[in-house]
């Protein structure tokens, strides 16, 4: 008897234990930061009477998040004065507005999104990086795929196609025009349209989108019901050096005046992105504290390559290309925006 494919909608949840750890898989409203006094955080001690440092981190329900659980779990960050309060967002955009407006003190997003950001004059910086998407397409958490019964085979093929991403002006559109065009094709005759992620494998199954550029635990769902990984329309063609996806900013303000709590709180990131390359196991548990995914469809999820080496090269190539799209106008200056 043929075992039914686990279905990310109506699987039930289920959570692991993982001490106490609090339970944040639901969003919450952003709050103000509390001030940071300078001069505990260039002192190197921290704030208060032998109180820890507390910082608010706005960041995204998807595994490459991992580490910073892991690293609040294993008690890095307060080895290192420091009381991480996670925050989940929906992206990228508001994860960039919210440390800019002070909602928090740092946030993870992608490279893409803040290159964006700060396009549009906002000032952060990027202090650090946990995840990659590393140099083999066969391993990687987020692909396209198109969907069954598709002639769809190779990036060229997606001229002419309807191709579901998240959003529009970010790295999905960046890597399918990018895939396209080294493969031969048209990046102007693809048609890009922004289909919310959950929604994404429903879409293929209707015809309502030919292709979809889908992460984990989705990508697992839709290959599930026979969709059909696309050749050359990944992260890897645009970068086979590895791409860099996953990075942590802060306010230029922020890093300004607490240079030393920006240290302090990357180097427990290091040592949990080290953790977590060695540990796989503890990663896929933690995941399941703050998402919503199923512990069964944990256990079967391609993990990022957890990285803590921030490749500049990577970052410069992607503003290129957002550039080259006409995401943005002008190309940012990396030495302004890279700690």
């Amino acid at each position: 008897m043929a075992t039914r494919p686990v279905r990310i909608a109506d699987a039930r949840t289920r959570r692991r234990p993982t001490g106490d750890t609090p339970d944040t898989a639901a969003v919450t409203t952003p709050t103000r930061r509390r001030p940071t006094t300078a001069g505990a955080a260039a002192s190197g001690e921290t704030s208060g009477e032998g109180e820890p440092t507390t910082v608010t981190v706005g960041t995204l329900p998807l595994a490459s998040a991992a580490p910073l659980y892991l690293a609040r779990e294993k008690g890095f960050f307060r080895e290192q004065g420091i009381e991480v309060k996670p925050q989940l967002t929906q992206g990228g955009a508001e994860v960039a507005a919210g440390v800019q407006s002070g909602s928090f003190d740092f946030g993870y997003a992608g490279v893409i999104p803040i290159l964006i950001a700060k396009a549009k004059g906002l000032p952060v910086k990027i202090v650090g990086t946990t995840d990659d998407q590393g140099k083999d397409a066969q391993e990687a958490d987020v692909i396209t795929v198109a969907r069954k019964g598709s002639d769809i085979r190779t990036a060229r093929d997606l001229e002419g196609a309807t191709v579901g991403v998240n959003s529009l002006k970010g790295v999905a559109e960046v890597v399918i025009k990018t895939s396209v065009e080294k493969d031969g094709g048209d990046p102007s005759k693809v048609k890009l349209l922004e289909v919310p992620i959950p929604e994404m494998v429903t879409s293929l199954e209707s015809e309502g989108i030919d292709a979809a550029f889908i992460p984990e635990p989705f990508q697992l769902q839709a290959l599930q019901d026979g969709a059909r990984i696309i050749e050359n329309a990944s992260y890897q063609a645009v970068d086979p050096r590895g791409f860099e996806l996953g990075i942590y900013i802060a306010s230029d303000q922020y890093v300004a005046e607490n240079r030393d709590v920006v240290q302090r709180f990357m180097a427990a990131l290091d040592r949990a992105t080290e953790y977590a390359a060695a540990h796989p196991e503890e990663v896929r548990n933690t995941i399941s504290t703050y998402t919503e995914i199923p512990p069964e469809v944990i256990d079967k999820i391609k993990l990022p390559r957890w990285d803590s080496e921030l490749r500049r090269e990577s970052v410069q190539l992607q503003a290129e290309l957002t550039k080259r799209y006409g995401i943005v106008e002008e190309l940012p200056n990396l030495d302004e925006l890279i700690l």
